[in-house]
């Protein structure tokens, strides 16, 4: 037992101090080391080993031990563990300190790497260093004029004792009496001295007086300049701050031109006292009866050298008039600076006046008050025997084209954009904030000290400046660009960078359950959302970092609401997939802009599955509903197909099957639906499924190939060079068990057909054909059927008739398919029937049926329109007013709206001098058509038929001008999908670009018109109003509506006379004849 005790010692010996007394215990809590096993239990090989080995142990250490030798050894045992227990809590002590000292060495090494914590923007500590900032600019400015005055008075001080040594002489000559003349010692007052001598005493006591007065004014301002010093009055230092500021806005609008006062006051006094003093010179050197040329040649001299000064006076003035930044700039070229500028204005005042005299002075039948009622008088005119004989004459723009030319030259003045410190100059309406503002950027843009810039940084606030409107957008834009400055530290930008990034979580965008509802977005938070963008994509931590706001910004645009969703819904994760399933509603064209915020969340992701990322995706979509995301991804208007593959292929990887059967009801029915850069990717997705479906694969029941056929027969034209391949895609579904659950037989032919027939954009494999060939040849009820008869289409047409005005969802159904069905035998050649049948009902009910129908799109009755024109063109004319008068309120999303189907298919069947009535009311038509995108299938059609109708008087005619707006804007400069992505039958025409541009026109000069006659107090007439004849109103015989009409516009012509004051409305009345002869 001795013996073990010591090879414990010993072998503790050799580890470290602190792990000595645990070492101790687990030896002698070992068996091993306190068990001694009996002798018969050890082999006898062992045990005379062992007892050879004992043997020479002993005779090595005689020593025996007993029990009682063991109590010393653990008592030394027990004070090595409690000495031991000693140094372990020390070293914690020690351990914890040095933790403290590493973080604070931490957080200084990198405290310059680090944003400043936000403070508002009233802090004290902010605005206790702008303060500082502003008495030190105030300070310098005020020691420069306190110089400028020192100098002044020392100079006056000197210059006065000058004038006064040369003018005591004079004032003595004025009051002594001449002793040449004995007689005038009796009078009292001396005579008068001579004119030069008198022009000398006047230069000097002018030299003298404004000299006096610029040491009155040094005084006086140095007196003042000491009060800018001052502190000023504050509870706070923002109010002491913008108080100096304002003390020092009124200093230099009074003090500087004070120290220009005191400039002109020396130099006037030198130049009276120069004046005098040559007078004086000249007037003494031919005073003397002999000539004396001494001086005569000295005042020569003095004069030249005066004129040498002013000669120098006036080089150096033009110089620092013509040359900016001139090293000879003084007050004197500043006066002429401002002195020419103004000469300039007057030049160019006088010469609009002339201009606008001699347009005054054209002929009174030219003036737009008296051109107007004339082309109304002329137009109504024209309307009634139009009406009525339809005489050849020439179209309704070509008449008013000579009012709008005028009204044209009616040019307004463009508001020209404020400078920056006009912005930044406090207004009376300002409010507490905004002077704040205002306060904060001037100190922030003309300070050159990076402590100031340091210290006030940390009040850089966006919501500051969002909350007092998008007017102070320049300023802050230049506050910013100075907190990013080169001469700033790293510390100000990242602070700068930072405010974009925790913007969103600002408490004054929310109310206690969310989002207040009345936040909206102007022009700072716009360019908030421009810049993220921007910054998302220089790095994979700048996309996490910004990604948030990102879309915050853009959920204030219109219509983007849906991407804010809940305020504590703002991790990064979240905020990408509510992005990419933000599209998974019916109408996802009718939602904002979100272009460039869903390409950067698709292209992230697909960076990071290129990178190997899978498992931050699968993080990131887990925080979603992954079928969400993939009927969004098939939704979205904007990116095509190689951009969402990758996500796409990631989602549905292994679980291709399963995915089709949760999306059946999605491709059952598809609204909304359009090609993406001539892609469908419906079509798209189901082909990547292909390679990884099994062999044994086959179509749910519930998965319905209708509207995928729909959708690729619609868009057959914008998809060029994809037919074969989506024509493969969906051959192999029907293959596998799709043919079986369509619901509509009809698509099917048409496809196959379609699969059979080559064009220019559709070249079909053999493949393809062969397996389209198979199903027309193995099912006969595909192929067409024979017309129908006469009874059975006056049935289809009774259907549609009977059922007007229904709402049940199956009436509504059953319309719709008879619709179709009348349509599509008019379409095939079959109408024979068809026409006979229309013969025998009213065909304005039907149209009326037909373009008040939401459901049905305007290629759906074209055929069927064309019999109902062919019939009756001159009842549908009549009948277009009250059409439009009663349109749904809803319309097809993609703009193929019924109306604008009938309108298209009138337009040849108008007369060449056709005017729309007073009741053609195009203005809901407009707005239906302009609520979603511009499709490119329906786009230049439409929009050439209703700039033909605008272009006709239906832009006179408008109930709201502002529907119009839009649509004419877009003709004329179209979107840039419009340009770049439409082929070049599908862009507006450049007839239609042109007209529109003229319209608007038009359309601005009678806005322009009507502003002008309200400051008349009357109401502006219409530019065409045609007599109501076909309203139904009491007919008027034609004699009487033409008399009627001339005493009404004679009338309103003499109103406007007397009204017009300002106009000269005298001239030759003989000259405006020809003008009457138009009539």
């Amino acid at each position: 037992m001795d013996t073990t005790l010591e090879a414990m010692l010993r072998d503790a010996q050799h580890v470290a101090p602190v792990y000595q007394p645990y070492l101790l215990c687990r030896r002698l809590a070992s068996p091993v080391a306190l068990t001694f096993p009996s002798p018969s239990s050890i082999p006898a090989s062992l045990n005379m080993r062992s007892r050879k080995t004992s043997t020479n142990s002993s005779k090595e250490s005689p020593v025996t031990t007993t029990k009682g030798d063991l109590a010393p050894r653990f008592d030394r045992l027990i004070s090595l563990i409690e000495e031991q227990n000693k140094i372990m809590g020390e070293q914690g002590k020690t351990l914890k300190e040095h933790s403290t000292m590493l973080e604070a060495l931490e957080k200084d090494a990198t405290r310059d790497d680090k944003a400043y914590e936000g403070r508002s923007l009233k802090d004290e500590s902010t605005w206790g260093a702008l303060d500082k900032e502003a008495l030190a600019k105030m300070k310098v400015a005020v020691d420069g004029w306190k110089d400028l005055m020192n100098v002044s008075l020392i100079f006056i001080a000197l210059f006065l004792t000058v004038v006064t040594a040369f003018i005591s002489p004079i004032i003595q000559l004025f009051s002594t009496p001449s002793s040449t003349n004995p007689s005038s010692s009796s009078s009292s007052k001396p005579p008068l001295p001579p004119t030069s001598l008198q022009l000398v005493a006047l230069f000097y006591c002018l030299a003298l007086m404004f000299s006096i007065c610029n040491s009155v004014m040094c005084v006086l301002g140095l007196q003042w300049s000491g009060r800018l010093l001052s502190v000023p009055q504050g509870k706070t230092n923002l109010e002491r701050t913008l108080n100096r500021e304002r003390r020092k806005l009124l200093a230099e609008k009074r003090l500087l031109p004070l120290m220009s006062v005191l400039f002109w006051t020396v130099l006037l006094s030198i130049a009276f006292f120069v004046v005098g003093f040559l007078i004086q010179l000249w007037a003494l050197s031919f005073s003397f009866e002999e000539r004396a040329s001494i001086l005569i040649i000295s005042a020569v001299a003095a004069t030249a050298l005066a004129i040498t000064i002013l000669g120098v006076i006036l080089a150096t003035t033009y110089h620092a008039t013509i040359y900016e930044n001139s090293p000879f700039e003084s007050p004197l070229s500043s006066a002429s600076i401002t002195a020419w500028a103004w000469i300039n204005q007057v030049l160019k005042k006088v010469k609009a006046g002339s201009k606008k005299r001699k347009d005054s002075g054209q002929r009174w039948h030219l003036h737009q008050p008296t051109i107007s009622p004339l082309d109304r008088f002329r137009r109504r005119v024209q309307w009634t025997v139009g009406k009525l004989s339809r005489p050849p004459g020439p179209s309704r723009h070509e008449s008013s084209r000579k009012a709008v030319e005028v009204i044209g030259k009616i040019e307004s003045e463009q508001r020209e954009e404020e400078p920056l410190e006009a912005l930044m100059t406090e207004k009376a309406e300002d409010n507490e904030n905004v002077k704040a503002l205002k306060g904060y950027a001037r100190l922030v843009i003309n300070t050159n000290d990076t402590e100031v810039l340091e210290r006030a940084v940390a009040s850089f606030e966006i919501t500051e400046w969002w909350k007092n409107g998008a007017e102070l957008l320049p300023v802050f834009l230049a506050v910013r660009e100075r907190f990013l400055a080169t001469d700033t530290s790293f510390r100000v930008k990242e602070t700068v960078t930072k405010r974009l990034s925790d913007c969103r979580e600002w408490s004054g965008w929310r109310s206690k359950h969310g989002w207040r509802s009345d936040i909206e977005g102007n022009a700072i938070t716009r360019w908030c959302r421009d810049h993220c963008n921007e910054l998302v994509y220089r790095s994979r931590e700048s996309h996490c970092q910004f990604f948030a706001a990102f879309v915050f910004f853009t959920s204030l645009d219109s219509n983007n609401k849906d991407l804010r969703k809940l305020p504590w819904e703002g991790s990064y994760e979240k905020s990408v997939v509510r992005v990419l399933s933000s599209f998974d509603q019916d109408q996802p064209y009718g939602l904002g802009n979100r272009y460039f915020l869903f390409r950067s969340a698709a292209i992230e992701c697909g960076s990071l599955l290129e990178d190997g990322r899978s498992d931050d995706v699968t993080r990131i979509l887990s925080f979603g509903d992954q079928s969400s995301v993939l009927r969004s991804l098939l939704r979205n208007p904007y990116i095509p197909w190689d951009f969402i593959k990758d996500i796409v292929g990631f989602i549905t990887q292994g679980h291709e099957a399963r995915v089709l059967n949760e999306m059946a009801g999605f491709f059952s029915n598809l609204p909304g639906i359009r090609p993406v850069r001539q892609e469908l990717l419906v079509i798209e997705f189901l082909g990547s499924l292909i390679p990884t479906l099994p062999s044994t694969f086959s179509v749910p029941g519930s998965f319905e190939l209708s509207s995928v056929l729909n959708l690729l027969l619609s868009h057959e034209s914008d998809i060029e060079g994809k037919l074969p391949h989506y024509a493969h895609t969906l051959l192999y579904f029907l293959d596998h068990g799709g043919f079986e659950t369509l619901s509509s037989f009809d698509l099917a032919h048409d496809f196959f057909r379609l699969c059979l027939t080559p064009s220019a954009n559709n070249f079909p494999s053999k493949n393809n054909q062969d397996r389209a060939r198979a199903y027309l040849d193995q099912h006969g009820a595909l192929n067409a059927l024979p017309g129908p008869s006469e009874k059975e289409s006056q049935n289809l047409l009774g259907v549609i008739v009977r059922y007007q005005g229904m709402t049940s969802d199956d009436v509504v159904d059953t319309v719709v398919d008879a619709i179709k069905e009348c349509d599509s035998i008019c379409r095939t050649g079959r109408g024979i029937e068809m026409k006979v049948a229309l013969s025998q009902i009213d065909h304005i009910s039907l149209l009326g049926i037909l373009c008040q129908n939401p459901r049905i799109s305007g290629r759906h009755i074209l055929a069927l329109l064309a019999l109902i024109l062919e019939g009756d063109v001159i009842g549908c004319m009549h009948a277009a007013p009250v059409l439009l008068s009663n349109l749904p309120w809803v319309g097809q999303p993609d703009g193929d709206l019924p109306i604008l189907a009938f309108l298209a298919s009138l337009i040849p069947f108008l007369p060449s001098n056709y005017v729309v009535p007073p009741e053609f009311d195009l203005s809901q038509t407009l707005t239906l058509f302009m609520r979603n995108d511009p499709d490119r299938r329906t786009w230049r059609k439409y929009s050439d038929a209703l700039i033909q109708y605008l272009d006709r008087g239906a832009l006179e005619t408008l109930s709201n001008k502002d529907s119009v707006q839009g649509f004419l804007h877009l003709c004329i400069h179209p979107s840039d999908e419009m340009r770049f992505a439409w082929t070049p039958d599908q862009q507006p025409s450049e007839f239609t670009c042109d007209q529109a541009a003229e319209l608007e026109k038009k359309l601005f000069a009678v806005e322009e018109y009507h502003s002008s006659s309200e400051s008349f107090g009357s109401v502006v007439p219409n530019l065409v109003e045609p007599s109501n004849v076909e309203t139904g109103a009491p007919w008027w015989p034609v004699a009487l509506q033409m008399w009627r009409s001339v005493g009404r516009q004679l009338g309103r012509m003499w109103r406007w006379s007397r009204k017009a004051e300002n106009l000269d409305t005298s001239g030759d009345v003989e000259l405006a004849l020809p003008h009457l002869a138009q009539f």
